[in-house]
């Protein structure tokens, strides 16, 4: 019996590898934005612990003003910090919709060549069905003459 041979199988096949390299960059600008969406969340943990510990500790009493100057210099440069990595988020994010639009366009060239190979294989195996019908009419046929030959010979 033959066999289907799709000729777009090595194209198929690369533009699946493709594919998959566009799932990975996806899937690491996506890790990428989390990473930095964490260490925000880890400085804004930081800037809260240590107000609280100020506020809890250090404004009884007398107060230490190099302690309060110190304390908001830490502020400062955490802000700074977290400012920097808000825009750090931005580029990532920006990055991570660049690599998205990238995978739809290589999962939609991947779904085009799957749509043809299951479209010539369908017409492969409609093609193979009407042979073998053609040849059981045939045979059908034959057999049937074969049968009308031996009954006008025994008569």
């Amino acid at each position: 019996m033959p066999t289907f041979q799709f000729k777009l199988t090595p194209v198929l096949k690369h533009r699946q590898l493709i594919e998959h390299e566009k799932q990975r960059v996806y899937a690491l600008a996506l890790a990428r934005v989390n990473d930095l969406q964490d260490q925000l969340a880890s400085l804004n943990q930081s800037i809260q612990t240590s107000n609280d510990d100020v506020r809890d500790n250090h404004l009884v009493g007398r107060l230490d003003l190099a302690f309060i100057t110190a304390h908001r210099r830490f502020l400062m440069g955490v802000q700074r910090k977290a400012m920097e990595l808000v825009a750090a988020i931005a580029k990532a994010q920006q990055e991570a919709e660049t690599a998205r639009v990238a995978l739809a366009f290589a999962a939609r060239e991947v779904k085009v060549l799957e749509k043809l190979r299951d479209t010539q294989h369908q017409r492969w195996r409609d093609e193979v069905t009407r042979r073998e019908n053609i040849l059981a009419d045939e045979v059908a046929t034959q057999m049937s003459n074969d049968k009308a030959t031996i009954l006008t010979k025994v008569k």
